[in-house]
């Protein structure tokens, strides 16, 4: 059994949504496993996940709000913190100097290795959770579970770090994986699924999805779940369409996201982190991307049938209706032979034991 504690440093914010966060949540809950204490520092940015971590019983440091706040560019990965990165890195390092960590995991597409490095003080091994593979890295451990091959790394990374790569080593929270077996067996198809476009949804796709599907919902046959956190900037919009319109309802900061997802057929959203959750559950997507970050994610999920495009062909970033409504009449249309395909080859993509594995090289690396 390991022992020590695991600095994680993490943001989430309107802008970056909470899938950073929440991949670290799944494997901080492997590590405490392990015999661990993690401890998160998160900068206070509008829309950040603090509430959310100390309601599950992390021990939170509040990094400050900068000064200076720098709008970001979607294009451009260095804005993303919404701050200078040299002046992040240096103010985490300043506020987190006490801590003298066996472990700092790091997942920030802001900061490269000149970031990394300032923080490397705080512990005796760093990790780094990336999957843009575009910068310098610095890192005892890489993690990337996105299609970035060993080669890709050679001109970012140190060839003395450890590289897990692929999708054995997607983290996913341990209430996905002891649902995993349970879930697919069952496979009942019960008339009803979720819109996800992640936690905070800046751009209001949850919103646009459900004008899209309301004549369809109308019918009294099918009925809809949209998901969101309570400081998303569009969730009184939400909240007012879906108390007006049938067959719709949405459910606020779940409690229990795995169950939720297996109380559905499938997702229509974004190709945030939260596809692999749903293919843990064998729960196939409709998805678009919502930044340039979840290419990765959007390509391997419709290569590989663990979902489809709905998106138009000239702008992956924008709803195609067309395609909205042609896949529910699909995957709706009796005897399902299309959905259970694609909740098949969903099942197949991620078997949910990433976390396990992750922790276990790290356990290898400090002994």
């Amino acid at each position: 059994m390991a022992s020590g504690t695991v600095l994680f440093r993490v943001d989430a914010s309107h802008f970056l949504g909470n899938g950073h966060v929440v991949r670290c949540v799944a494997l901080a809950e492997t590590l405490i496993e392990h015999g661990y204490c993690c401890v998160f520092a998160c900068r206070d940015l509008a829309g950040n996940a603090i509430d959310w971590l100390q309601r599950k019983n992390f021990d939170v440091v509040v990094l400050p709000t900068p000064e200076k706040i720098i709008e970001p560019q979607h294009n451009d990965f260095s804005t993303w913190g919404q701050s200078d990165p040299q002046w992040d890195a240096q103010n985490s390092a300043f506020c987190l100097q006490h801590y003298c960590a066996a472990w700092l995991v790091i997942d920030h597409y802001a900061w490269s290795a000149a970031e990394h490095e300032l923080l490397k003080p705080l512990a005796a091994k760093t990790l780094v959770i990336d999957d843009l593979c575009n910068r310098p890295l610095a890192a005892d451990i890489l993690v990337d579970s996105g299609s970035h091959m060993n080669a890709d790394y050679d001109p970012w990374l140190k060839s003395s770090s450890t590289r897990l790569l692929g999708r054995e080593y997607l983290p996913l929270r341990k209430k996905f994986r002891s649902l995993r077996s349970v879930t697919y067996a069952k496979a009942d198809i019960q008339s009803h699924f979720l819109i996800s476009c992640g936690a905070t949804d800046a751009a209001n796709y949850s919103l646009a999805l459900l004008k899209i599907v309301a004549p369809v919902l109308a019918q009294g046959k099918l009925r809809v779940t949209c998901v969101l956190a309570a400081n998303a900037p569009h969730i009184q919009q939400l909240k007012d369409y879906c108390q007006s319109h049938r067959g719709t309802q949405l459910v606020i900061d779940p409690d229990d996201m795995a169950g939720l997802i297996a109380s559905t057929d499938f997702v229509i959203g974004t190709a945030g982190s939260g596809v692999w959750e749903r293919c843990a559950l064998g729960k196939p997507s409709a998805v678009l991307m919502a930044g340039e970050d979840q290419r990765n994610n959007f390509n391997s999920l419709v290569q590989f049938g663990g979902g489809c495009d709905i998106t138009k062909a000239a702008n992956c970033f924008a709803i195609c209706r067309d395609k909205v409504l042609y896949l529910l009449k699909q995957w709706y249309e009796k005897p399902y032979s299309d959905l259970y395909q694609h909740q098949k080859s969903a099942w197949e993509l991620c078997d949910g034991q990433g976390a396990k594995r992750i922790a276990q090289k790290m356990q290898q690396a400090a002994a």
